[in-house]
């Protein structure tokens, strides 16, 4: 009988061990990108401008953490991601104080990323959006250059963009995934 348990205990557990699951160690290739995209204004990039420097941002922190694969058929898991990004802006020019500039108060930032295995299972992490305000001395001063020179403050844009990436790759390699019915 204890014998008996034994076995299927490690069945079990080796059962459980085969079920394929994203992990730290496997490597990813980006095959599909999605973005859902409002607060265009002409002083701020164009959406198709926003999504190149996504994709290629989610490129260079795969790659910038060994987790980019040479190709698709080499990759553990493809990626599908699916972006929700929100501009909220402050359009100088509509205000009693027109300084003829626009300002980018915050963005709000939400994403859906699939994986497939080799097998085609799939695996999928929800992101719920979260409204980013920038902050930091490099942000501050840049502004204040901004509001001097009354120009609108493309460079916050620029923080966001060069972070977004790197937030979805920490989320995609800590592994907090379901499995979709």
């Amino acid at each position: 009988m204890r014998y008996l348990g034994t076995v299927l205990l490690v069945s079990a557990l080796y059962g459980c061990a085969s079920t394929p699951s994203p992990v730290a160690s496997a490597t990813y290739w980006v095959d599909g990108f999605e973005l859902e995209f409002s607060g265009k204004h002409e002083d701020f990039q164009s959406s198709e401008a926003v999504s190149q420097r996504l994709v290629s941002g989610l490129s260079q922190a795969l790659s910038a953490q060994g987790k980019l694969a040479a190709s698709e058929a080499a990759a553990d898991f493809v990626v599908d991601v699916d972006v929700v990004y929100a501009r909220n802006i402050q359009d100088d020019k509509l205000t009693e104080f027109a300084t003829g500039s626009a300002h980018l108060v915050n963005v709000s930032v939400g994403y859906e990323v699939k994986l497939r295995d080799q097998r085609g299972a799939s695996f999928v992490l929800n992101k719920p959006a979260q409204t980013l305000y920038p902050q930091g001395l490099m942000y501050d001063m840049q502004s204040l250059m901004a509001i001097a020179s009354r120009s609108a403050n493309t460079h916050a844009e620029d923080l966001y963009l060069a972070k977004i990436p790197d937030a979805i790759v920490g989320d995609v390699l800590a592994g907090t995934w379901y499995r979709p019915k």
